[in-house]
Parts: structure tokens; sequence; C-alpha cells
């Protein structure tokens, strides 16, 4: 992988944006009761309804996965590539 390439790597910032998007569509929801209505904290969120903590990562495939979100990008780049 040359140069070029990384520096076509997105921003941990936009990367986040994009996570949100895929997996949440406009609104972010409570992956256990399906609420709408979720407290933001810092890289976190709480149901408002249920009370469940979580993540983006969390409740699905990538929830435990313990690497930088911008490895986890290239890894997913390099396999579609």
């Amino acid at each position: 992988m040359d140069m070029y390439h990384l520096k076509q790597i997105p921003s941990k910032a936009q990367i986040r944006r994009y996570l949100r998007r895929t997996l949440f569509g406009k609104n972010v929801f409570c992956p256990e009761c399906r609420f709408r209505k979720v407290l933001r904290y810092e890289n976190r969120y709480r149901c408002r309804r249920c009370r469940v903590k979580f993540s983006l990562t969390s409740h699905t495939w990538l929830d435990g996965l313990h690497l930088p979100l911008e490895t986890v990008w290239l890894l997913l780049w390099a396999w579609t590539d």
C-alpha cells in the first residue's frame, strides 16, 4: 500500500459519522427497544425508555473488537478492494 492510499483514510470523526449513518440511518435508536429518544454523552448513548447504554459498535458484529476505527476501516477497505 503506497502513501497515496493512506492519505485517503477518513478521520476518526468521519468514520464515526459513516458508521452512525450506516447502522442507524437518520436517527439513532436503541438497539434493544428501538426507541428513538436517546441521550448522547461522549462516545456513548443511553436509551430514555429502557436505559440501556450502547455505543456505535455495541450490538453489532464489531462488539468487543478492541481495534481503533481507522484500523477497522483499513481492514474493510483492503478486504473489499
